[in-house]
């Protein structure tokens, strides 16, 4: 699984992009108050290109820092999420792939919620099977269905 810090240069750039972007559309907006007003001591007039202007530079940036964000947001979900699944795959062979949230909480930096949760999500969509163990329990059956 990739290190946590090989987001952070893209998280950080997207986020300053986004952050740039965004003072230029409020810069933008803010332009918007005074346009045909003169600008200074005897200055012409503030101009509506000059407010597009500030606003698409401002959008010019904005846009692709969120895209950057996301896309980087979305890169470490999916990686959690198959280091997750990795780890449960692990815990199950030791187990005889015969499995309680209980095991993979205690062998994972899965909370028992989280495990729990997990193993209900997979047998929803019936990617494992369950079933109510003997001492009420449920197990997880990680073999073929």
């Amino acid at each position: 699984m990739n290190n946590p810090r090989n987001f952070t240069l893209p998280l950080i750039g997207g986020a300053l992009l986004l952050l740039t972007g965004s003072c230029g559309i409020l810069l933008s907006i803010a332009l918007a108050f005074d346009v045909g007003k003169p600008s200074g001591a005897g200055g012409k007039p503030l101009e509506v290109s000059t407010v597009l202007f500030a606003l698409f530079l401002g959008l010019i940036f904005a846009v692709p820092g969120a895209l950057i964000v996301r896309s980087t947001r979305a890169r470490q979900r999916r990686e959690h999420q198959e280091a997750v699944e990795r780890r449960v795959l692990q815990v199950a062979a030791t187990q005889n792939y015969r499995i309680t949230a209980t095991d993979v909480a205690m062998q994972t930096d899965l909370s028992l919620g989280e495990a729990q949760n997990y193993l209900e999500q997979l047998a929803r969509k019936g990617e494992i099977g369950a079933e109510v163990g003997e001492n009420g329990v449920m197990v997880y059956n990680l073999r073929s269905q």
